[in-house]
């Protein structure tokens, strides 16, 4: 990358950031090739080549790259989140859509202790051909203009993978299950084999 823009500001004053990031690399860069996040090595790799045992479609749009999910029946456009703890929904949105939520506990949840936010355990969550089982929140959010269809944030943690690949030029997030659940898999396997 012979030549990249760069903005300059104060890191500490989003409350989004951990301390001790130097700089966020922005979409505009992480789009110019394909990106997988290896989480056991902790890297990161520019790559032509993804793969993954689960896929989802993404698009891009003015918040940044959206999944289409499923919940209790209610599908649930979400972004794509490296900054969120939890599934995010967006408190206006869930009500106006009359989405029926678990059990609530009130409560702050991840570094922003000034918003309250409803805690609850997201069972089923349907992503591609994949089941999720996460920690979801409820609370208001702010949203840019044209964002009306989205329901709130999706964080790669949900996922609960190994490694997760974004492929810009086929427009689909992968991603292969969390090596505890890849193992059971590949016991059962044997197991099978064996009978």
């Amino acid at each position: 990358m012979p030549e990249i823009r760069v903005i300059s500001t104060d890191l500490s004053q989003m409350p989004a950031v951990p301390r001790g990031v130097a700089g966020i690399i922005g979409l505009d860069i992480l789009q110019q090739q394909n990106v997988t996040i290896d989480y056991l090595e902790k890297k990161i790799f520019l790559s032509a080549r993804t793969s993954g045992e689960h896929e989802a479609p993404i698009i891009a749009n003015e918040v940044g790259l959206t999944v289409e999910s499923n919940w209790k029946g209610s599908p649930l456009k979400l972004v794509l989140s490296t900054g969120v703890e939890a599934v995010a929904l967006d408190q206006d949105r869930v009500s106006q859509r009359a989405i029926k939520l678990p059990d609530l506990q009130n409560g702050s949840f991840g570094d922003d202790k000034r918003t309250s936010t409803s805690i609850f355990e997201m069972k089923e969550l349907v992503l591609g051909d994949a089941k999720l089982t996460c920690m979801g929140v409820v609370r208001k959010m702010e949203w840019p203009g044209g964002s009306e269809q989205l329901m709130g944030f999706l964080p790669l943690a949900a996922l609960r993978a190994r490694r997760v690949s974004l492929d810009f030029e086929k427009k689909v997030l992968f991603w292969d299950a969390s090596s505890a659940s890849s193992e059971k898999a590949k016991l059962a396997s044997n197991r099978t084999k064996q009978n």
